[in-house]
């Protein structure tokens, strides 16, 4: 909350944003469920992209600094940003190993996919730890609060 004021009182938004953010992105999941289907990577990518910056504002300062860390090398707990840093690290080495010819863009094509199932299973997940996805409930619960 923000004091705005000059008497000291605290403002906040009249509006909410959520129920406009939970449209927005699944309006971005049915267009990347198109583009996954008919194999634009590209697409896929730049829309899971898209995803990622409606939710990060969500992920707390101190685990988004946006500075990739090698947690393997640290023993430090890997964020969600530096997960998502991490996989778009290793997007970019695909195209610049095609760019080299090291790998026939066939096989790069099947990494790709394979690091956007990636990308877009850790979404998804960090969608739901949010809230802003699928809620699984158990059977005894009567769903009223």
């Amino acid at each position: 909350m923000e004091n705005t004021s000059d008497d000291n009182t605290e403002k906040t938004s009249f509006f909410n944003s959520g129920v406009a953010q939970i449209r927005r992105l699944d309006e971005l999941w049915t267009k990347i469920h198109v583009h996954a289907q008919q194999g634009d990577l590209t697409k896929w990518n730049w829309g899971l992209d898209r995803i990622w910056c409606e939710l990060v504002g969500d992920i707390p300062e101190d685990e988004s600094n946006g500075v990739y860390k090698d947690t393997k090398e640290e023993n430090k707990k890997e964020t969600p940003t530096d997960k998502f840093i991490h996989l778009n690290l290793k997007i970019g080495e695909i195209k610049k190993r095609v760019l080299n010819k090291e790998i026939s863009i066939p096989d790069s094509q099947i990494e790709m996919y394979n690091l956007l199932m990636e990308k877009e299973a850790f979404i998804r997940r960090l969608q739901n730890k949010q809230g802003k996805g699928t809620k699984l409930v158990d059977a005894d619960e009567d769903m009223v609060d």
